[in-house]
């Protein structure tokens, strides 16, 4: 079956001055039909703004799909950085500041819901949210 194209959520994230180190991104393809309940989701993430990553979350099981340095130029020095994932069939598309970063295969084909994520020791501010359908 051929899934049509899914831009699967994007949004400008704003790490402040002085944050703690961390983690933030962007909860994709979040299956709540599967048990346990709110456990099952792929976790785009940026740590530091040095590297991004891919990781698989089935219930307490964690598995990293990709994680590799963010190529130099990528990211600014103005603490802005637009995060974006798209998805279609079983690959994942990640992007930073519109540079493609990576795609990604994945096991099965994307669907579900969105979400942030920003680890406990980080001040992140998130704005410019989207989730929709792409254009054919």
């Amino acid at each position: 079956m051929i899934h049509p194209l899914v831009d699967r959520g994007s949004g400008l994230a704003k790490v402040f001055p002085a944050s703690g180190d961390g983690k933030y991104g962007i909860i994709f393809a979040h299956n709540m039909d599967n048990n346990p309940a709110y456990q099952n989701f792929y976790l785009f993430t940026i740590e530091n703004n040095e590297y991004f990553a891919l990781q698989k979350v089935r219930g307490s099981q964690v598995e990293t799909v990709v994680s590799e340095p963010v190529k130099p130029g990528i990211i600014g020095t103005s603490g802005d950085l637009y995060l974006r994932v798209k998805a279609f069939n079983n690959f994942a598309l990640l992007y930073a500041n519109g540079e493609l970063l990576k795609m990604v295969s994945i096991d099965e084909p994307v669907k579900g819901g969105i979400g942030l994520y920003a680890g406990p020791k980080i001040r992140v501010e998130f704005s410019q949210i989207k989730a929709a359908p792409a254009e054919h």
